[in-house]
């Protein structure tokens, strides 16, 4: 799922209560449903919601290899310390995808199941901080079971703002 504020005050406060309603099963979605785009309204906000990203389209990505819009990054316990500079071509570009937990030879090594949380933590939080990126843009990451490991997904929509990463 990934939630991407439109416009309006109260936006900030309406995705974090669509993303808890998320969180806590509210607004159940299923893994292998295909994923759909959502518009919510909530007063003066609207949101886009993408639904969780499927098992299929990471083989999908697999198997096309990287390339301008798709990044491999190997993340087992750690951020990877150009992720943040990928975010930021992508949202300066075509916009694209980045798995983290698989190598540059797409092959799928996962992140650490113990580590998972504190890292899409991370991401949340650095990609709302202007000092890693600014302007900020709200990620929301996807865990995927992908045959037994886990992938981190991030969905980075082209951005009409021009983006900078930690002063680059």
């Amino acid at each position: 799922m990934r939630v991407k504020t439109m416009s309006g005050n109260g936006s900030v406060i309406a995705a974090a209560v669509l993303l808890l309603a998320f969180s806590f099963g509210c607004l159940g979605s299923s893994t292998s449903a295909p994923p759909s785009l959502r518009t919510l309204d909530f007063a003066n906000a609207s949101l886009s919601v993408e639904m969780a990203v499927t098992p299929e389209q990471i083989k999908q990505w697999l198997a096309r290899k990287e390339r301008s819009t798709v990044e491999f990054k190997e993340a087992r316990r750690e951020l990877p310390r150009s992720l943040f500079e990928t975010v930021c071509a992508f949202l300066n570009q075509d916009g694209g995808v980045i798995l983290l937990g698989v190598n540059d030879r797409s092959r799928v090594t996962g992140v650490d199941p113990t580590a998972v949380e504190r890292l899409v933590a991370d991401i949340v939080n650095l990609s709302n901080n202007p000092q890693k990126l600014d302007p900020p843009h709200l990620l929301v990451p996807d865990r995927v079971d992908y045959e037994g490991k886990i992938v981190v997904v991030l969905q980075v929509p082209a951005s009409p703002q021009v983006h900078r990463c930690a002063g680059v």
